[in-house]
């Protein structure tokens, strides 16, 4: 005799979700030199996350620096230059939230790396 059992499945966490930004957090003016501070929430705090601008995968960098604190994650431009300014996305597994970011200042007042 022969018994079927209903087969004993893991239970599956939920995807993680970004808390909905209102527009004003999400679309950034930012002064050429001053940081550029991005900032999301997940409705799991052990969901990994990459930040993408203009749709590239960020490397870890000098000048830029990631922050992961409890269900916060956080993307930090030290000093922003006009190459800056773009489509910021936060992603998850299943999930992502866009920032726009645009950079301003007086052209004449900066200086960019020399070839």
């Amino acid at each position: 005799i022969f018994y079927s059992y209903p087969s004993m499945k893991t239970p599956v966490a939920p995807p993680a979700r970004f808390s909905l930004l209102p527009d004003s957090v999400r679309s950034k003016s930012v002064e050429v030199g001053r940081p550029i501070v991005l900032q999301c929430e997940l409705s799991d705090p052990t969901a990994q996350v990459f930040w993408y601008k203009d749709g590239t995968k960020l490397q870890q960098q000098s000048g830029l620096s990631t922050q992961s604190d409890g269900i916060k994650r956080t993307l930090i431009v030290q000093s922003a230059e006009f190459c800056h300014s773009g489509m910021y996305s936060c992603k998850t597994k299943g999930d992502a939230v866009q920032f726009n970011v645009d950079v301003k200042g007086d052209s004449k007042l900066y200086v960019g790396p020399q070839n």
